[in-house]
């Protein structure tokens, strides 16, 4: 049974835009006209901040996890979470879309079908995958241990996840607000507490990964309300096909994550691995949170823009939104990359601090590239109703990243430092693949003039950071992110970049 009213053309409404290490949720629906227009707006405003905080409260929970852990236990986590994502974006994701996308239905019968059939698959997909993974023990290597933690949390996450998409599509947000809020906080206390106890990655991850169970658990869930339906082949086949599309790209982009952790695993030792991973998983938190607060605020209007056929509405909105990313990516990676020594002296443990150090700039360089092509190249495709060139970029960023690392380690040898400069190699070329196909697809400007503004504002950022006293690490690190901060925006503003001062102009006419 083909679901009544379904146009895979309108994919993109259902798309999470996001990035290969974070946790987004999804991507924020439109508003249901029949809602409250106070509450409305309130929520508005609180989702997105629920997700921002959620996110960020992930990215402590891997600042703090290296004081906890040894650098060897600390890449066993890292890949294994980075596996778990990718095994969520290629088992569960379609199914997470298609309940957004089909889970409520004018019949009341038929939407109880689908429910019950994207239920049951789940279930199915997630008995499959643990038994799997416990056979795989019988093997007692490295990486049958990887692929267990992988497991486990690619199930707890995804069973989750599946939750909070109902949520959504049911305009439950108080419910999926809470439940984030929640699965975050508890998240870092199991985290951190099982680490500290424990200083072992099996145990970390099992603390990690019950923080989704515990909150699927205690919460209005399937486990305790299963959907009233019946499970229909039909209606699994077709929803599979419509999900299983539009999750191309999300596979393609988590792939380069865990292929970079696991070539890490088998050319450089275990400790050195787990050093640059941590520069890894902290530069691409850092960016992908931005990135997410971006793409909550603008992208769903552009999506709107295109869907009630203004071309070239939605054109100047993917301009803004080009430009937006870049003005918030960009400073964010030459502020870190300014105060990165202070950095790593207050929150980067002093057994990863070498490692770390040498890494840190080309992680940060490539995250920022990367998330400039994800959250603003790659959403032109999205638009555009043409998800499958999403993958493009990806794949060009992955093949780049492993012929440059197949370069420059046969001529320099294979250290973690080349493993990063590899992949800014393949990020600069993905991100070059996506902008080409995204002009010839889309026909959008760029707008040159914002760029550069953005562009002095970071060279003014850098200098102010350059010029505060040095009067101690804790005091620079807030003094010069403040300073830094100040001269950006003096320069974005006196410059009217983005059409800020017009903007600025009309907040009180507005309030």
């Amino acid at each position: 049974m083909r679901p009544s009213g379904s146009d895979p053309g309108r994919a993109t409404r259902a798309i999470r835009s996001f990035s290969d290490q974070i946790d987004t949720g999804s991507l924020f629906n439109p508003i249901s006209p029949e809602r409250d227009p106070v509450r409305s707006k309130l929520i508005t405003v609180l989702l997105p901040a629920a997700l921002v905080l959620s996110n960020a409260l992930n990215m402590v929970g891997i600042v703090v996890l290296p004081k906890l852990i040894e650098a060897e236990q600390f890449a066993i986590f890292s890949l294994s979470s980075s596996v778990g994502l990718f095994i969520v974006s290629v088992l569960f994701e379609w199914s997470r879309i298609c309940t957004m996308r089909f889970s409520a239905a004018a019949n009341p019968v038929e939407g109880a079908q689908r429910r019950a059939t994207l239920h049951a698959a789940n279930l199915w997909i997630a008995c499959a995958l643990l038994l799997l993974a416990l056979v795989a023990q019988l093997w007692s290597t490295k990486y049958a241990l990887i692929f267990g933690l992988a497991s486990l949390f690619a199930v707890s996450q995804a069973l989750f996840e599946a939750r909070q998409a109902s949520f959504r599509a049911e305009f439950r947000d108080k419910d999926y607000i809470r439940n984030i809020l929640a699965r975050s906080i508890l998240g870092l206390l199991l985290l951190c507490g099982l680490a500290f106890c424990f200083q072992d990655a099996s145990y970390t991850m099992w603390g990690w990964a019950s923080s989704f169970a515990i909150v699927l658990v205690f919460s209005s869930n399937p486990f305790r309300e299963p959907p009233v339906g019946k499970f229909n082949w039909q209606t699994l086949s077709f929803m599979m096909k419509f999900g299983m599309g539009v999750t191309v790209a999300a596979i393609t982009t988590t792939a380069l994550s865990p292929l970079v952790r696991l070539v890490a695993t088998e050319l450089i030792p275990l400790d050195e691995g787990g050093k640059m991973m941590l520069a890894m998983d902290i530069s691409q938190k850092l960016v992908g949170v931005l990135g997410l607060s971006i793409n909550l605020i603008t992208l769903q209007a552009t999506f709107r823009a295109k869907e009630f056929g203004d071309d070239k509405l939605a054109s100047a909105r993917i301009t803004n939104q080009l430009s937006i990313v870049v003005a918030v990516i960009m400073p964010a990676v030459v502020g870190f990359l300014a105060l990165a020594q202070p950095f790593s002296q207050i929150f980067v443990p002093q057994a990863y601090r070498d490692v770390f150090s040498m890494n840190i700039t080309w992680c940060m360089v490539a995250a920022g590239l990367i998330g400039v092509r994800t959250f603003a190249l790659d959403s032109v495709f999205l638009v555009a109703g043409r998800p499958y060139l999403s993958i493009v970029g990806p794949l060009v960023t992955v093949l780049a990243t492993t012929l440059a690392l197949v370069v420059i380690g046969s001529y320099a040898g294979f250290t973690s430092v080349v493993i990063s400069q590899a992949v800014v190699v393949g990020a600069i070329t993905g991100a070059l693949g996506s902008a080409i196909l995204s002009r010839l697809v889309f026909r959008f400007t760029i707008s040159w003039g914002d760029l550069l503004k953005a562009t002095a504002g970071c060279a003014g950022l850098y200098c102010a950071i350059a010029l505060v006293p040095r009067l101690g690490e804790a005091s620079l690190l807030v003094i010069a992110t403040f300073v830094g901060s100040a001269v950006y925006c003096v320069v974005m503003i006196g410059s009217n970049a983005l059409g800020l001062r017009s903007l600025f102009r009309r907040l009180p006419s507005n309030s």
